[in-house]
């Protein structure tokens, strides 16, 4: 990480992440998104399409990513189709068409405009990617994958795994929030948790911009809960 971008992190907005911290922190990263997120895929045509360039192959890499999505399917109990785009494992009850659109449409794209911004380090590991058409069965795959029964409707990122479940049903302003937690635990593993937290919700719900090499963080739910938490004088000390 360069270090205009450490002191960056280090040197972010205090209160405002505490009070998201203090709000909505819990042990496992749950994604809230609300119910009308602003979806994540780029507008088309691009106004501008980001020139992403093809990452150099990894052979260990790769056969990392082989091994993943053939575990993988050994442990998830309903039926679905798994996609590699190395560092990505991409899994979901969706057609191959449509996770390869959710690759080239959201989460490359996403990844790019975080990169522009925030991260330094490309990903050494494989990360999973689970995309579920309905809450059964996103409930179903995290109690396969996870042995639980999740809290969260929207999705959550398992760090110790590298994994992202989303429950796409309830669109896809979840990806975002999530990805930036991963994209983050490769860069800068030692990010306190609050403001891991706190800059994975910037971007829950966002827009590209004009240039679509950036995410710009609009305004979601959690503002309002610490607006009214700094108006009762809750916040944390």
């Amino acid at each position: 990480m360069s270090v205009h971008r450490h002191a960056l992190l280090i040197a972010g907005p205090f209160v405002l992440m505490a009070g998201f911290y203090f709000l909505i922190f819990s042990g496992a990263q749950e994604g809230r998104a609300s119910a009308n997120a602003v979806r994540l895929s780029p507008p088309e045509p691009f106004k501008a399409a980001p020139e992403i360039k093809s990452r150099a192959q990894k052979p260990a890499l790769q056969t990392a990513c082989e091994t993943k999505a053939a575990w993988l399917r050994t442990r998830i109990s309903i039926p679905v189709n798994v996609l590699i785009q190395t560092p990505y494992v991409i899994v979901g009850d969706f057609e191959i068409s449509t996770l390869e659109a959710l690759y080239h449409k959201a989460i490359s794209p996403t990844e790019y405009a975080l990169n522009v911004s925030y991260f330094d380090t490309p990903p050494d590991r494989p990360i999973t990617i689970v995309a579920l058409s309905s809450d059964e069965r996103y409930q179903q795959v995290a109690l396969d994958l996870d042995q639980r029964k999740t809290g969260s409707y929207y999705g959550y990122f398992q760090s110790n795994e590298m994994r992202i479940v989303l429950n796409l049903s309830t669109g896809s302003g979840t990806l975002g929030h999530e990805l930036t937690h991963a994209l983050a635990e490769i860069d800068y593993p030692a990010m306190p948790g609050w403001f891991d937290e706190g800059l994975a919700s910037l971007h829950e719900q966002c827009e590209f911009s004009d240039e679509q090499t950036q995410l710009i963080g609009t305004s979601n739910w959690r503002g309002q809960l610490l607006l009214s938490a700094l108006n009762r004088d809750q916040l944390p000390p």
